[in-house]
């Protein structure tokens, strides 16, 4: 009997040791293991992970890998800026972050200077990325942002080998793609309701696409890029002075008429001095293009005009498949008229050998 009741208080204790541990897990409470040996630090628990930097910045430098929990929440503060080295989070591929859906928000300067990044997968649940998030991320390539993105707070500043960014539809505020030296092409979608110095100092930014639904371009928009045409929709209002200043912009495409043009407010924007615009009474501004028609057929030089009115050649395009079908006709009607000359003609001269 004796040995039964010690055996049963046995179990007890170990039920109770496993409920108690489970239940701390639950808890809003989030723990750090770093490996120095590694390099690997181990980020779990649940809710918003709060950067100690005192307790941390001296190991900065040895982090390699990183793995994030996937009930954790957010991530607060500086937690991996100037981890030069840290290579991967939650990833085995080198170069790879993949962050977990439960990530809400990521803090300020949570990613700065990491140079060893070079691609970057946002979960599902994302909706916040803040100020310097990844600024001066220099070896960034590749970024692919969720549909659940509503708001970019300066955050990819001096991400010098970005080339390519698709922001997600729903994103309504933007911010932050500063000095990104190698981005070439940039949509900027219509739910846009905030956009503060976009894309300023972005020597090899071509072509900027603003989405229907922008109705103001503000001051600092491209400063200083290299931008040479821009998309406007028709629901654009305001271009601010000093939208596109330092910039060299050759060919605006509005998706409006020539008469709706006339209703938007430019402030001074064609007539800007150099240095506030850069726009010349040289630009030539295209009326009801969307891009799918521009990419398709290039507008002629021939047919351009400074300021003037240049329709694209899309109905000249809808009838190129009817002018190949009619030469094509007349190709096969030619071919079958001279096989049947051919004929009679044999047949007339084996007639009079006859």
């Amino acid at each position: 009997m004796k040995r039964f009741t010690i055996c049963w208080l046995c179990l007890l204790g170990i039920a109770t040791t496993f409920c108690m541990n489970l239940d701390a897990a639950t808890d809003d409470t989030v723990t750090f293991t770093f490996d120095e040996s590694s390099g690997h630090l181990l980020i779990e628990g649940s809710g918003e992970a709060q950067w100690e930097t005192q307790r941390w910045e001296p190991y900065c430098e040895k982090i390699i890998h990183v793995t994030i929990g996937d009930r954790i929440t957010s991530l607060k503060g500086p937690m991996f800026r100037n981890c030069i080295n840290l290579s991967s989070v939650n990833s085995n591929i080198p170069g790879e972050a993949i962050l977990p859906d439960s990530i809400v928000e990521i803090g300020y300067r949570a990613f700065s200077n990491c140079k060893s990044l070079q691609s970057v997968r946002f979960g599902k649940g994302l909706v916040l990325i803040s100020g310097e998030c990844f600024s001066d991320c220099t070896g960034l390539e590749e970024i692919l942002f969720p549909d659940s993105l509503k708001s970019i707070q300066g955050a990819f500043s001096g991400c010098e080998q970005l080339k390519e960014v698709h922001l997600p539809d729903g994103l309504e505020a933007l911010a932050g793609f500063s000095g990104c030296d190698s981005l070439e092409t940039v949509t900027i979608p219509g739910s846009i309701r905030l956009l503060k110095g976009g894309f300023t100092s972005c020597k090899k930014l071509q072509t900027v696409i603003f989405e229907e639904g922008i109705q103001r371009i503000p001051n600092g928009t491209l400063n200083l890029s290299g931008v040479k045409s821009v998309f406007l929709p028709k629901s654009l209002r305001v271009v601010e002075l000093g939208a596109f200043g330092g910039s060299s912009i050759q060919d605006v495409y509005y998706a409006g008429t020539e008469e709706e043009w006339a209703n938007v407010n430019l402030e001074r924007w064609i007539d800007a001095d150099p240095g506030v615009n850069t726009l010349s009474q040289n630009v030539r501004i295209h009326y009801q293009c969307i891009p799918e028609d521009v990419y398709k057929q290039p507008v002629s030089n021939d047919n351009e005009h400074p300021n003037g009115n240049n329709q694209t050649t899309e109905p000249v395009k809808k009838l190129e498949p009817i002018l190949f079908g009619v030469i094509g006709i007349l190709t096969a009607g030619i071919v079958a008229e001279t096989v049947w000359l051919l004929i009679v003609h044999f047949k007339r001269r084996r007639f009079h050998e006859t």
